[in-house]
């Protein structure tokens, strides 16, 4: 009796423990009690939560423009009118003089001009013109202005504001009138549309065309570097004159 009693304590024992191994085993966790959504904690921590992951855009930069069809308007003004100025210097402040020697006025000095010709003093002559390059004392000179050479053919000079042989009257002409120029063309690249599109024509063509003038009067100096060369140039202006010639000072 008491051998079968305890057999079948020890049977109770045993199920107990193969019964709670399985209840540990198979009942599902208890489940985590979800928050409403409605809730405003929930909005909150949603908001935090969206805001963390997504980073923020920057504003787009603004860039400014300088390479612009007006701005090289004012460049192509201001390079136009560089040139010029250097050509025109070159052109102007060239020596006016030819000087030579012709045994026919051993001790004589004259000035010899397209239409006749002028006596001068013979000491005249020689401090303009010098020594010949030859070591002959020069006897005559010509004035090539008398034939428009190295002078300011442009509207001040035209228009008797400045002589053809100013430089700095031509200059501070020149450059008023640019300033001028480029205020108005600024004015109408304010007022934008049509009116913007002339002011940037108005600097273009005026640059443009100081450039060539400029150019122009490089290349004029260029082809008449010595007295023969502008002798070949100008035989209508200048003959039955021997020589030999030479540049007399500046004047």
């Amino acid at each position: 009796m008491k051998r079968s009693i305890r057999f079948i304590t020890i049977l109770l024992f045993a199920g107990s423990v193969v019964l709670y191994g399985q209840s540990t085993t198979e009942l599902p966790n208890a489940p985590v009690p979800m928050m409403e959504s409605s809730s405003s904690s929930n909005r909150l921590l949603t908001a935090t939560a969206n805001t963390s992951q997504v980073s923020p855009t920057p504003a787009p930069t603004k860039h400014r423009r300088w390479l612009t069809t007006y701005n090289g308007s004012l460049l192509t003004l201001v390079v136009g009118e560089t040139i010029d100025s250097l050509g025109t210097y070159k052109n102007m402040t060239h020596t006016k003089w030819i000087c030579g020697f012709d045994p026919v006025w051993p001790t004589g000095g004259y000035a010899i001009s397209t239409g006749d010709q002028i006596t001068y003093n013979a000491d005249d002559v020689k401090s303009i013109c010098g020594v010949s390059p030859t070591g002959m004392q020069p006897n005559y000179m010509f004035d090539v202005t008398q034939t428009d050479s190295f002078t300011e053919a442009g509207w001040a000079a035209k228009w008797g504001l400045t002589g053809n042989r100013n430089f700095a009257g031509v200059e501070a002409w020149n450059l008023g009138n640019d300033v001028a120029q480029a205020l108005l063309a600024h004015y109408l690249h304010k007022k934008g549309g049509w009116r913007g599109k002339v002011g940037t024509a108005m600097n273009y063509c005026r640059g443009i065309g100081h450039l060539w003038y400029g150019l122009d009067n490089f290349r004029y100096v260029s082809q008449n570097r010595t007295p023969d060369e502008w002798v070949n140039n100008n035989s209508k202006g200048f003959t039955n004159w021997p020589g030999p010639y030479w540049w007399g000072k500046k004047q």
